[in-house]
């Protein structure tokens, strides 16, 4: 949700984005024919017939991650956000090659005297000041096909870190290949007459761009109508170092700062892995980091969505397209649009805006236990009701 625009996209500026100047009809860029939004979850290859994931494994949603913000929640919510039908397609499965996925953990934590195993770099060379690899074999994504089954896997760029054990993959290496699915899918598509607005790709896998970057949340292909961004920097008990990527723990309570208080020194008391939820330490909030995570993660997947319908960063007022320059930044910009981008958002999609804040409202509170979002989506529709 960062910035790097520095003009201001008026309504009419949008409109001439969107439109041919002597015809008012939307350009093809715009996807005039799709309409239906698709999410493909990307994770952890797993053996279903054990049920078995490197990441844990959901009967309902395949092997989405039990850590991870519920995807038929954030269904919902984009349904009532954006007025159009949100499917979910089968799982693409990630693969780590043996090499990188022996990686064992290694730290010395002082403090709390916890020792690690010794790392097995199994053959990998450390590559600049982050000790870590970058690469196209230790990384493979297999696509779902339409019939089922998945496509032959995929290489794609990663790097992994020696000392953690950590791997992040590469954004754009990913989009490329997330490119040529959507291509593949709508020409091979049965029903030919079919055009899916986009496909964004869902992932609790920790995403980068640049060799010096720390994380990327996501990115988008506008012109392909793609995206791809991840929620793993999105946790709300997350603590990480805003100096190494790899470096990063959970606590077991969220207090809305994401970063370590210094630089270096990492806090007490932080586990690799998200504790279970059967921990009596998490079990006392867990109502309040799952609706927390729900939030921050409905924001990141709606920002994202609003750039491939042709909205640009918002300046206007506090809005949920406004840009963000880090993660503080993020969480604390709102879930609603401003009247400038919700005016944009009902021309481009045509629904009924009083309509539209009563299903924002009956979500926020049912689906999603954001009680105050969906309190000022209620006052909405109650004053337009009036009119």
């Amino acid at each position: 949700m960062s910035s790097s625009y520095s003009w201001v996209q008026t309504f009419d500026d949008f409109i001439s984005f969107l439109t041919t100047r002597t015809t008012g009809r939307i350009r093809p860029i715009a996807n005039p024919d799709g309409q239906d939004i698709l999410l493909l979850p990307i994770v952890r290859g797993c053996d279903k017939s054990s049920n078995k994931t490197t990441t844990g494994c959901s009967d309902s949603v395949g092997c989405w991650p039990d850590n991870a913000p519920p995807l038929s929640k954030l269904v919902d919510y984009t349904q009532a956000f954006f007025d159009r039908r949100v499917h979910v397609l089968s799982s693409a499965q990630l693969h780590l090659s043996q090499t990188s996925s022996e990686i064992s953990f290694t730290s010395n934590n002082k403090k709390d005297g916890r020792r690690r195993k010794k790392q097995k770099v199994g053959g990998l060379e450390s590559v600049g000041a982050f000790a870590s690899s970058t690469t196209k074999g230790k990384f493979k994504l297999s696509f779902p096909r339409i019939d089922e089954g998945l496509d032959p896997p995929i290489p794609i760029a990663g790097r992994a870190d020696y000392h953690s054990g950590r791997c992040q993959l590469q954004v754009t290496s990913l989009l490329n290949e997330l490119s040529a699915f959507r291509h593949n899918r709508l020409a091979s598509a049965a029903d030919s007459s079919r055009k899916d607005f986009c496909i964004m790709g869902l992932t609790m896998e920790d995403l980068y761009d640049g060799p010096k970057d720390l994380f990327c949340a996501g990115m988008a292909f506008g012109g392909d109508k793609v995206a791809v961004f991840s929620f793993a920097r999105y946790h709300p008990f997350l603590k990480m170092s805003p100096l190494h990527w790899h470096q990063y723990g959970y606590a077991d309570s969220c207090d809305g700062y994401s970063y370590y208080e210094n630089d270096e020194e990492e806090p007490v008391g932080l586990t690799q892995e998200v504790r279970n939820v059967s921990d009596g330490r998490v079990q006392s909030r867990k109502n309040e980091y799952e609706v927390e995570f729900l939030r921050r993660s409905s924001k990141l997947l709606t920002h994202e969505l609003g750039h491939l319908y042709g909205l640009d960063h918002c300046v206007h007022n506090r809005c949920l397209m406004m840009g963000t320059g880090h993660l503080v930044e993020d969480f604390n910009a709102p879930s609603h649009l401003c009247g400038i981008c919700l005016r944009k958002m009902q021309w481009r999609l045509g629904f009924n805006i009083k309509g539209r804040y009563k299903m924002l409202a009956q979500a926020f509170k049912e689906s999603m236990g954001m009680k105050q979002e969906g309190e000022w989506c209620n006052k909405q529709y109650s004053f337009l009701n009036k009119k």
